[in-house]
């Protein structure tokens, strides 16, 4: 399962994937997170970093990290869950 996050995500699109997320750690499904960045939002990586930290803490206590988080061409940073 993939779940594509911005940037500029609000708190209640946040839960709602955080939960889609541990619903399939939960069926032992992998998730492959992607943060993907538009336009201006290029320029504030750091906040990406920390959102990817955040997801990353969120769902720890369901699944461990399959593949560590990576750039992917110019917009994307992807981790990858997989159920433990």
């Amino acid at each position: 399962m993939e779940l594509n996050f911005h940037l500029n995500i609000s708190e209640h699109d946040y839960g709602v994937k955080m939960r889609r997320a541990e619903e399939s750690l939960a069926n032992e499904v992998t998730v492959k997170l992607q943060l993907k960045f538009r336009g201006s939002e290029m320029a504030r990586k750091e906040e990406g970093i920390s959102l990817i930290r955040r997801m990353i803490t969120d769902l720890s206590g369901m699944g461990i990290i399959d593949v560590e988080p990576q750039r992917v061409g110019k917009s994307e940073v992807t981790p990858g869950f997989a159920a433990s």
